[in-house]
């Protein structure tokens, strides 16, 4: 038992506990130490007089020798009880130490600034919270702009490819320039058309599928983006 949990009243605590003792007594269970147990609780109170008047009658039982070295648990009951309420009605029980005081008066300060520090730091984490949410948005943005951009071309290079193949091109005509500077027009015919195109069809399919890799690529690195700023 501890002091505290009878509000510091020593004679609640005494009463609970000698009540306690006479229940085991008349039950066969006398406990051979209630003496100790009573002076160990005595010591948890906060009175510091108190606490040494306590200490003297401990000494002499330990040491065996002194005026309250045969003293029993109902003597150390009485004794401790006139203590008490002596120190209540000279008003000395309440008395708090200086050192206490200091290390009270501490320990209260120390907690503010705990708490107030605490909240600095919770405040801190927030905005460095916010501006990664605000970054990771903002990188999300630029990813998807690049991804739908890449896809413009990716259609428009299709497109082209498509219409390069199925369109018939209307008869041109090319003029090259002979070493003598001579002009001279032709027309191409079918089999030039066919090749022409194809030399143009061949890097405009490896481009798209670059870009396709490309595309496929961003876009997995913008799921992961999404759910990483989702679930972070």
């Amino acid at each position: 038992m501890k002091l505290h949990e009878f509000g510091n009243n020593v004679a609640k605590m005494l009463t609970k506990m000698q009540t306690i003792y006479n229940t085991l007594k008349l039950n066969g269970h006398t406990p051979d130490s209630f003496r100790r147990y009573v002076y160990l609780a005595l010591k948890t109170g906060p009175n510091d007089d108190f606490n040494l008047f306590m200490d003297r009658i401990i000494d002499d039982i330990q040491s065996g020798i002194g005026f309250n070295k045969d003293i029993t648990a109902d003597e150390l009951i009485i004794a401790a009880c006139t203590k008490y309420n002596n120190m209540v009605e000279d008003k000395t029980w309440g008395k708090v130490n200086p050192l206490d005081a200091k290390v009270l008066a501490l320990t209260t300060k120390l907690e503010k600034l705990e708490k107030e520090g605490a909240v600095k730091t919770n405040a801190a984490a927030n905005a460095t919270d916010e501006k990664h949410h605000v970054e990771e948005r903002r990188s999300i943005i630029r990813w998807r702009n690049g991804v739908r951009s890449l896809t413009g071309i990716q259609r428009r290079l299709t497109a082209a490819l498509i219409g390069g193949a199925s369109t018939t091109r209307p008869r041109t005509m090319m003029v090259s320039m002979s070493p003598c500077t001579h002009l001279s027009t032709t027309t191409p015919g079918p089999r030039t058309r066919r090749i022409a195109q194809a030399s143009i069809a061949q890097p405009l399919q490896s481009i798209l599928i670059l870009l396709e890799q490309r595309v496929d690529l961003l876009n997995r690195h913008l799921v992961s983006m999404i759910f990483s700023a989702t679930f972070s």
